[in-house]
């Protein structure tokens, strides 16, 4: 039985902009492009299916004789009054770099056309670059639009030095350096509100985002190269969320901001007012398409920064790929793995870290639905590997993730071992361990306990997870609260004289 999961609707559209550059941008094969998509992007289709889409989208390496005539006395009439050689015939805009090719080829039939010399003289040496980039994904303003202003802001970004790769592979604004840190933050804090909203708990809201707007001023004003993809994703989470009230928040002021700061016609300031007018429409389908179009115009530049490219699939995979089933997230993010180390872009990186993670919890899910318990436990297992900086050096992933999975099978006991072991490593400084992750912990925690009857010990836990998420605004944890929450852990694996669980066998199915 055939193993490959083929391409459906959704997928090409994602898609699309890829096959565009494989197939008309580079000259590949047919062949070729569908060996590429293969394995860089786990993405399967037949030929016959390629040549389908690609007939629907106007996709062609082939120019008409009829097309290449309307396209040279059109050219020669706009240099008569001076506008700009960009053609279009039957609102179908021609590539005149094809029509120089074809004349190369074909220049004795196009003369026996009745084309006049000057015309063929003018297309072979006019400059053929559009005054801005062609998106030609058929959406109707302001979708293209935003497409389109993203394609510019990206090249003059990286033409004008605005953005420069760092020696360490990094990418960087010239503006400043500090972005990386704030959108972090920003998003640990957007993260537990939206998940306190939907629990209706009782927290200062306004105490706890206030320092989140106040990033939002120097992520602006820096231009932070990574700012745009991160943030874009940060508000789909909140959206698929349900938050669409916190989202809409953030993107009006994120918009209002930009142009007070940047002015109303720099890009950013456009990329925010285009967003907010694609929220009211649909959108879902046009945001793979933006990532796509952002990786491929990354990896284009002269200087590629893994950081950059890695760090915007990151934000793809949070704001499109995990909408999808678990085992499309695997399969491509492994795939995605394999092309990075292929192409060894990152090699000790933390969006590459991430990355990891993202891989290992989405294979975690997988072997859960698929009922392979045993697996599942040991998803996070060879993070261990890549070290304090990169990886998950004390094991506190890893014991986590065994809280989840037998929460979810049930074995509350078992579960509770688990997190309360990980619970006594929250305060441990680590890459993938922000409040966030440490709030999921103690929510992991509570419920098991509530499960188990345990009333006042998850009432406990749940007064210590506020008292953390109450000192956010503070913008670090007081050593008081996480002293007390230690101890209290501590005391319980001493006092009941807990032994780590038994491992999971798939007879528990």
């Amino acid at each position: 039985m055939d193993s490959k999961k083929w391409a459906k609707g959704p997928d090409w559209i994602v898609a699309k902009p890829i096959i565009n550059r494989l197939y008309k941008d580079e000259q590949r094969t047919l062949k070729e492009v569908m060996a590429i998509m293969e394995m860089e992007h786990n993405f399967h289709a037949t030929p016959k299916m390629y040549k389908t889409r690609l007939k629907e989208w106007g996709i062609s390496k082939t120019v008409k004789s009829t097309e290449v005539v309307a396209a040279l006395q059109t050219l020669e009439n706009y240099q008569a009054v001076g506008k700009s050689s960009q053609v279009t015939i039957h609102g179908k805009e021609i590539d005149l770099e094809f029509v120089r090719n074809y004349i190369k080829r074909n220049k004795s039939r196009i003369k026996r056309l009745d084309v006049g010399e000057a015309a063929i003289s003018l297309a072979l040496g006019t400059n053929n670059k559009p005054p801005r980039p062609r998106v030609g994904l058929g959406y109707d303003r302001p979708a293209e639009e935003l497409l389109s202003t993203m394609a510019v802001y990206v090249d003059g970004a990286f033409s004008g030095k605005q953005w420069f790769v760092d020696v360490d592979g990094s990418c960087r604004s010239r503006k400043g350096g500090r972005g990386n840190f704030f959108l972090l933050d920003l998003w640990d804090r957007l993260d537990i509100a939206s998940k306190l909203m939907a629990e209706s708990a009782e927290v200062d809201l306004v105490r706890m985002l206030d320092p989140a707007f106040g990033y939002l001023d120097d992520i602006i004003r820096e231009e932070d190269p990574r700012s745009v993809p991160f943030l874009m994703s940060c508000f789909e989470v909140l959206r698929y969320r349900g938050r669409v009230d916190l989202m809409g928040l953030f993107l009006r002021y994120t918009a209002q901001l930009s142009a007070r700061m940047l002015g109303g016609k720099h890009p950013q300031s456009r990329i925010w007012k285009q967003c907010l007018e694609m929220y009211d429409e649909e959108h879902q389908q046009l945001l793979g398409r933006l990532y796509m179009l952002l990786l491929d115009s990354y990896q284009k530049q002269d200087q590629r920064s893994a950081e950059l490219e890695i760090g915007a699939y990151n934000d793809y995979c949070e704001a499109v790929l995990e909408q999808l089933d678990y085992e499309t997230q695997e399969g491509t993010i492994r795939q995605q793995l394999r092309r990075i180390e292929n192409e060894h872009l990152g090699k000790q990186s933390v969006e590459l870290a991430f990355l990891r993670h993202r891989h290992c919890t989405a294979l975690k899910n997988l072997r859960l639905q698929q009922g392979r318990h045993k697996e599942a436990e040991e998803a996070m297992d060879g993070l261990r590997k890549y070290g304090r900086e990169y990886g998950d050096w004390d094991g506190a992933l890893a014991l986590q993730n065994r809280g989840d999975v037998r929460l979810e099978v049930g074995d509350l006991q078992g579960a509770e071992w688990f997190y309360r072991a990980a619970s006594l490593l929250v305060n441990n400084n680590s890459l993938f361990r922000d409040e966030g992750w440490a709030n999921s912990v103690f929510e992991g925690l509570e419920k098991t306990l509530l499960g188990q009857g345990k009333v006042g010990e998850a009432a406990e836990v749940r007064n210590a997870r506020q008292e953390r998420i109450a000192k956010l605004e503070a913008k670090k944890i007081g050593a008081e609260v996480a002293q007390k929450l230690a101890e209290s852990q501590r005391n319980w694996m001493t006092e009941t004289q807990q032994r780590r669980p038994q491992g999971l066998n798939e007879e528990k199915r």
